[in-house]
């Protein structure tokens, strides 16, 4: 299954915007120099010659731009050595392509394999991430032979997943015209400030270097090859058996989740599989919004994770 490049534009903000840098906050450096890359699959039902009309894309991203403009910038180290986003002229490629012997239908009757889902619907991968000059966000808007499939890739360190899906739904709204709340850009709300305790904090707060542990881009490539995915499905009945045999006969204990005991079950399975020694120490950590925690604004735009 191929996918054909037709042409790529560049968009940028339909308004003007702020020139002034944006220092990124402690929890933006702190984040993998990843793209989270998603696609969403819209299926042509009524068979519309210009469903999805890829002018009609373009421009209203280039609007909703004008609120997310830090999109549309590039990385800058400063003086200090601090990263900070600045107005860049270049703007967000936007690759327009065609794959006409893939449809949502076949995937859709495969339960949604990723291993069948061609790599060439990505827009961009993780081999520029690090990079002063990678774009902050790429979309790729490709034609299949019912559908279309809408790939947008965000660089971490502009934002965390709140962010992300704040900016794909308001990009939707913005489409239809449907007001919306604009995001909140001032990430000096998450500057330290006061004399913060010199204590230790408990085993619940690690401060670790996310980089150290991070495969380069060299690695990544050379092991890709190598990945076998698969699709694991779990019942209700499924998640009740695991629960049940996860949580604590000890009435007096508290309650665990489901997706503790889920969790719990795979990252067994997955040490074991790793051959991990049964006297090594591993931890498995979850992110979790902290907007609400450190009354942020629930709009702010950036990453708020821990």
């Amino acid at each position: 299954m191929t996918v054909n490049v037709k042409e790529t534009y560049f968009a940028r903000p339909a308004k003007p915007v702020s020139n002034s840098p944006l220092l990124l906050s402690n929890y933006d450096l702190v984040m993998m120099p990843v793209y989270a890359s998603y696609i969403f699959f819209f299926k042509n039902v009524n068979n519309e010659n210009d469903f999805m009309d890829a002018n009609k894309v373009f421009s209203s991203l280039e609007d909703v731009l004008s609120d997310y403009y830090p999109l549309a910038g590039q990385l800058r180290e400063e003086p200090e050595g601090r990263m900070s986003i600045v107005r860049s002229d270049r703007g967000v490629p936007f690759i327009v392509a065609e794959s006409p012997d893939i449809t949502i239908k076949q995937l859709e009757e495969k339960n949604w394999d990723g291993s069948l889902t061609p790599d060439g619907l990505i827009p961009i991968h993780n081999v520029l991430a690090g990079s002063i000059d990678a774009p902050l966000c790429a979309i790729k808007l490709t034609t299949l032979a019912d559908g279309v499939a809408l790939a947008v890739a965000a660089n971490h360190l502009a934002t965390d997943g709140n962010g992300f899906f704040r900016f794909v739904v308001n990009w939707g709204r913005k489409a239809r015209k449907e007001p919306f709340i604009p995001p909140v850009h001032d990430r000096s709300l998450l500057k330290a400030s006061g004399n913060p305790p010199t204590q230790e904090h408990n085993t619940d707060f690690i401060v670790m270097d996310p980089r150290s542990n991070f495969i380069t881009a060299n690695d990544s490539l050379q092991v890709t090859s190598t990945i076998i995915r698969r699709m694991v499905h779990f019942s209700k009945n499924d998640l009740r058996k695991i629960h049940d045999a996860y949580s604590s006969k000890d009435p007096s204990d508290s309650r665990i989740s489901m997706n503790d005991a889920l969790t719990a079950h795979i990252w067994r399975t997955v040490t074991r599989a790793r051959g991990v020694p049964l006297d090594e120490q591993v931890v498995c950590v979850f992110p979790r919004d902290i907007r609400g925690v450190l009354n942020l604004p629930p709009n702010y735009f950036g990453n708020a994770v821990m």
